[in-house]
């Protein structure tokens, strides 16, 4: 058994399901920012914005996409774990 071989393609494997559960969590953000953006007409709340201050939306937003965004991220890394451990994909 090749422990190096071993060693770099759980590496591998390791790197693509964290980068493909990455650029999800920032789907996920950009489409969450359009929705809130169609339903209260507004820019979504942003820590640095003075003018848009609202702290109840501004805690609420982040509850919200904190929690979504989480749910996506796990999702994916859970069945690219599955997809790539369990059936042998070689990637």
């Amino acid at each position: 058994m090749d422990f190096g071989n071993l060693k770099s393609r759980k590496f591998l494997q390791g790197a693509v399901i964290s980068l493909s559960a990455i650029a999800t969590g920032f789907v996920v953000k950009k489409g969450l920012d359009m929705v809130y953006q169609k339903i209260s007409k507004q820019q979504p709340p942003d820590q640095y914005d003075r003018e848009n201050a609202n702290l109840v939306k501004f805690l609420a937003y982040s509850v919200i996409t904190g929690v979504v965004i989480n749910l996506a991220k796990n999702a994916v890394m859970k069945s690219g774990t599955e997809l790539i451990e369990g059936k042998g994909i070689d990637v």
